[in-house]
């Protein structure tokens, strides 16, 4: 799961949140849940790559 940084709530409760959203409604866009909880979309896709670039090193190392 992206990691998402907001010092108000703790992370897993803020991933979980979103998760029950887009799962509420599948036509939900994901620019309108980041808008929603005001991520940063440029946060949310460094995240993102910077998890699958891990998980390449990881799958290169085993």
């Amino acid at each position: 799961m992206v990691e998402i940084f907001d010092s108000n709530q703790p992370r897993q409760e803020k991933i979980k949140k979103i998760y029950n959203r887009v799962k509420a409604d599948k036509n939900l866009r994901l620019t309108q849940v980041l808008k929603e909880f005001s991520i940063p979309i440029s946060t949310f896709y460094y995240e993102l790559k910077k998890e699958d670039f891990n998980k390449k090193n990881e799958e290169i190392i085993s």
